[in-house]
């Protein structure tokens, strides 16, 4: 299951450009991460890239239920299929 591109898009715009991930054990010395991600670079393992996930494993298909991760982020974070 995936998200509607209208509630990653308002994910997105909350982020501004920016992983959101809260792990402090992703080692990233911040929290939250806060590596720039590009759009244009979602779903890829390229500099910029980052995915969508789900804070509560459940693809709610609500903003809040959509985090962003830059790809190291989201690779080291346990996932379900997109």
């Amino acid at each position: 299951m995936s998200f509607s591109e209208s509630v990653v898009s308002q994910a997105w715009n909350r982020s501004h450009g920016k992983c959101g991930c809260p792990h402090l054990a992703h080692d990233h010395s911040r929290n939250p991460c806060i590596r720039p991600v590009s759009w244009e670079a979602r779903g890829r393992e390229v500099n910029g890239g980052w995915q969508a996930r789900s804070t509560s494993g459940k693809y709610l298909d609500t903003p809040s239920d959509c985090e962003i991760l830059c790809w190291a982020c989201y690779s080291a974070t346990p996932h379900q299929a997109q």
